[in-house]
């Protein structure tokens, strides 16, 4: 498959898994080294022609970056979210645990309640049949009745002591079965309270196991969106990729062409920022103009920012140009010059370290230059960025987008 079958098709499969990249599409297509290198060679100025491919490329590039990083914080945001919920779960089967032994333990008790009024109700059947029979099994056997009482006695005191006797029998017998009902209601009374404790038990477990269900239910989508964003993430980067090796490739050409041609360079009409975006303006240590100088303490005209960085923070090239001058140069220290064209030169001092690049190369905007140190006449790690027009200083505000 060649690269502009591959960029058509990555480009369907991505709007197809919900990531739509926000570039025109004849841009996108336009990315074949190939198809750039037809259009370029056939115009009238290759020269502007590959510059205009890589301008267009960097825009992509830019623009794809922010859909990288918006994904990459859709991923942080879905792991958070994920941890939460397994936090969550854990708490809720701890929940539903505790409350499946508290079930299991009412259930033994439920039980013996049971077991216990089985009991209960056995005695209380036996004593009701000795009443109903009118049987004494203590002291008096076989049949009896208040005629055999009276045969059976030889004297009144004897009827009386025999009838208080029996009386006394079976109001014990009596008393006895009234109060095996009232301990069978009693534990009747504590087993419906151990039943409504487990219904209500039962209802809070099921609450818990509807939660989990929810719960794992959410985490599932939490997951598949992470996978489906993970899986965007990946072509987004494979597709930064493709479009960095063609800047890349395109580059070169146009250093090529720089090198081999009598073209003049051109100011492009502006400069980014010569440092990361975290060693903003916000850190210029001094301004372009009349200053008391930090070594020497006279007053001295000052041509360019200071601008505090941490050592090797990497210093970028402003603007596209040739390198014209790279060397320890005095009080700059290690120092490099790059002439952007009309007049305009840049120059970034204090280094600690040079990049890649020599002089007579040709660099572009956003290139590392080298990388901020404290040489020359200096206190501290910083960078002095510097801009002339003509040879004369310049303020570097003026000329920074």
């Amino acid at each position: 498959m060649n690269q502009k079958r591959f960029l058509i098709l990555l480009c369907i499969v991505i709007m197809l898994g919900g990531g739509w990249l926000i570039m025109d599409k004849s841009n996108a297509l336009a990315t074949s080294l190939e198809e750039i290198q037809e259009q370029a060679e056939s115009s009238e100025d290759p020269l502007s022609a590959y510059r205009d491919a890589l301008d267009d490329i960097r825009n992509q590039t830019d623009e794809l970056q922010g859909q990288i990083d918006d994904k990459k914080d859709l991923i942080s945001s879905l792991k958070s979210d994920i941890a939460s919920i397994d936090l969550q779960l854990t708490e809720v089967n701890q929940k539903m645990v505790a409350a499946e032994t508290a079930i299991s333990e009412l259930e033994v008790q439920i039980a013996d309640c049971e077991l216990k009024i089985a009991e209960a109700e056995e005695r209380r059947d036996e004593r009701q049949a000795y009443l109903e029979s009118r049987l004494v099994n203590y002291y008096i056997y076989g049949d009896i009745n208040l005629l055999d009482v009276i045969f059976q006695t030889s004297s009144f005191e004897d009827f009386i002591t025999m009838v208080d006797m029996v009386e006394t029998i079976m109001l014990n017998d009596k008393q006895l079965v009234t109060e095996l009902l009232e301990e069978i209601e009693t534990i009747k009374f504590y087993q419906a309270e151990l039943e409504q404790e487990m219904e209500a038990l039962t209802e809070v477990r099921n609450e818990y196991y509807d939660m989990a269900s929810d719960l794992k239910r959410l985490e599932e989508e939490k997951i598949a969106a992470m996978d489906e964003a993970n899986w965007t993430l990946a072509e987004y980067e494979a597709y930064e990729d493709s479009l960095s090796q063609t800047a890349e490739a395109i580059t070169g050409t146009i250093r090529d062409l720089l090198a081999t041609s009598d073209s003049t360079l051109s100011y492009g009409g502006s400069m980014i920022w010569p440092l990361p975006s975290v060693w903003d303006s916000s850190w210029i240590t001094s301004p372009y103009g009349w200053r008391e100088h930090p070594v020497y303490h006279t007053q001295r005209f000052h041509t360019g920012l200071d601008i505090a960085a941490d050592g090797g923070t990497p210093i970028y090239a402003a603007a596209d140009g040739k390198v014209i001058l790279r060397e320890y140069y005095g009080g700059y220290g290690n120092c490099i010059m790059i002439d952007h064209g009309d007049g305009v030169v840049s120059l970034y001092g204090h280094m600690s370290a040079y990049g890649g690049f020599n002089v007579g190369d040709y660099i572009f905007s956003g290139e590392v230059l080298g990388y901020v140190g404290t040489t020359g006449t200096s206190t501290g790690n910083h960078l002095h960025f510097e801009v002339r027009l003509n040879g004369e200083y310049a303020d570097p505000w003026d000329y920074l987008q």
